[in-house]
Parts: structure tokens; sequence; C-alpha cells
């Protein structure tokens, strides 16, 4: 599994209900549509997700914003339910608590190491994907 290099339009479903929420980015930070989006503890600045201590994840990236200005913001999108690239032992595990491994895809808490929660396994799709139910930080 490999962070994001450009926009990922991604399978979504149940999106009626769905919530939207905007955050300002870390100067200079890249996130691509379609990547998982997280903000630091210390700052509450978003970056991509990653396994990362003393973040929370805060939903999907509605647009791409390159090289962001200080100041610059992005929207992010929760509550609904998205197709994730998922390791393969996650894949398998309806109910499940998934967390990211990076911004495009996400593994089992077993497997995580800093546990950036970021939904719940709803539908295995095969051994790589799922759909998972995405949640804002507050709400796991």
């Amino acid at each position: 599994m490999a962070a994001l290099t450009k926009m990922t339009a991604r399978q979504t479903r149940n999106d009626s209900l769905a919530s939207y929420a905007t955050y300002t980015c870390t100067t200079g930070t890249t996130i691509y549509e379609g990547s998982l989006v997280m903000v630091t503890s210390s700052t509450n600045l978003a970056i991509p997700a990653a396994d990362t201590a003393g973040c929370a994840f805060v939903g999907i990236a509605t647009e791409t914003v390159i090289s962001a200005a200080a100041g610059a913001t992005i929207n992010v999108k929760f509550g609904h339910e998205e197709l994730l690239t998922a390791a393969a032992t996650l894949a398998a595990v309806t109910g499940a608590v998934c967390v990211a491994v990076d911004d495009d895809s996400v593994t089992t808490v077993a497997a995580g190491t800093n546990d950036v929660k970021v939904g719940m396994v709803v539908q295995p799709v095969g051994t790589t994907a799922a759909w998972v139910q995405i949640r804002s930080a507050a709400s796991l």
C-alpha cells in the first residue's frame, strides 16, 4: 500500500448521511482529492493520513490542495461509506474498526501502531478492499 500521488475518485454510497467540514492545511502540504485526512493534535492543522501518533482522522478530501500556502483550507466529507484499499487481514473482518496506514488505505487496529481510527468495515470486497463507514474523530 502506498500514499496517493494524484487525485483518486473513490466509490461512495449512503451519501445522504454525509457531513462536511473545512480545516486549515499545514503549510507546504499536498492533499489529493480522495485522500484520508487527519489533523495534528498540537496544531489542529490538516495533513494526509498516516500511522502517526498525536493525530485524529477527520474525513476524506473532496478537493486537491497542492503545496498549501499559509492559511489554505481543505474540505472533507465524513459520515458516509467509501470503498477503501484494505489490508487482507481487514477485508474479511466485518464490523471491525479500521485505522489509517496512509492516505489511501486502512488496516486493523491490531496491525496499526498509532491507531488513527478511520471507521468501521461494513462489507469486504475481495481481499484488498472494503466498504468502510467513514466517521469523524469525535464519533469513534
